[in-house]
C-alpha cells in the first residue's frame, strides 16, 4: 500500500490514501488515518455483510468506463474552487455528509 501511494505522489496526481486502502484491502471496511505521518499509518475496520445484503447490492451495481482519464488533482481543484466560494452544492453536501458520519 505504500509504495502505490509512494508512486502516486512522484506522479504528481494529487491523490490522497483512501482509493488505494479501499481498493487493495478486501471487503466492507472503514479506514482511517489518525495522525499526518509518513508512511501513512492506515488502521481499518472490517464489517460483516449478509449473504442476502451482499446479493442486494450486486443486483444493483454497475460499472461505466467513459475512457476518460481524471487525476485526483483536478478533481480535488475543482472541489475547493467551489469550496472557496461556498457553492449551495457544496455546502449542501459536507453538511449532508457531517449528519451521516454522525
Amino acid at each position: 500500500l505504500n509504495a502505490v501511494l509512494m508512486l502516486e505522489q512522484l506522479l504528481s496526481s494529487g491523490g490522497g490514501w483512501q482509493d488505494q486502502a479501499h481498493g487493495i484491502i478486501p471487503g466492507f471496511k472503514t479506514v482511517r488515518s489518525a495522525v499526518v505521518t509518513l508512511p501513512v499509518a492506515i488502521t481499518r475496520e472490517s464489517f460483516n455483510v449478509s449473504e442476502e445484503a451482499l446479493k442486494a447490492l450486486n443486483s444493483r451495481l454497475i460499472l461505466v468506463y467513459t475512457g476518460k482519464t481524471r487525476l485526483a488533482k483536478g478533481i480535488l481543484q475543482d472541489v475547493l474552487r467551489r469550496w472557496a466560494r461556498s457553492t449551495n452544492e457544496i455546502t449542501r453536501t459536507v453538511t449532508r455528509n457531517v449528519a451521516l458520519a454522525e
